[in-house]
C-alpha cells in the first residue's frame, strides 16, 4: 500500500521517495509512514531529515509543513515533467527536538 526509501549519511537522513497507492490516498497512510520514518531516523541518531518535493505537489507540501518541515531551498529543473523540467522545493525538519 505504501513505501518509503531513506538514506542515512553521517547524521542526516534523506527521504528519497515516499509513495502511497492511489486507492489509499487521503486516509492518513502517508502521514503515518512519514511519522514512522521520522521516529526511526531520530532513534537511529539522525539530526535532521531532508527531502525534495515537486513545486506542483501541493498535497505533499501541505503534509510536510503540517509535520514541521520548512523550506531551505529549491532545485531548478530537478524533476522531469511532461513539458520539460519541474523545480523541487527542498524541505528540512530537525529531529530529536
Amino acid at each position: 500500500m505504501a513505501y518509503a526509501v531513506v538514506a542515512y549519511m553521517v547524521d542526516e537522513a534523506h527521504l528519497l521517495n515516499i509513495c502511497v497507492h492511489p486507492s489509499a490516498r487521503g486516509e492518513g497512510v502517508g502521514r503515518y509512514l512519514l511519522r514512522h520514518v521520522l521516529a526511526t531516523a531520530a532513534h537511529e541518531g539522525m539530526s535532521q531529515l531532508l527531502l525534495e518535493v515537486r513545486v506542483s505537489n501541493h498535497a505533499a507540501i501541505a503534509l510536510y509543513q503540517n509535520e514541521g518541515f520548512h523550506e531551505i531551498g529549491q532545485r531548478p529543473g530537478y524533476y522531469p515533467a511532461a513539458n520539460g523540467r519541474e523545480d523541487a522545493r527542498v524541505l528540512m525538519r530537525a529531529l530529536g527536538q
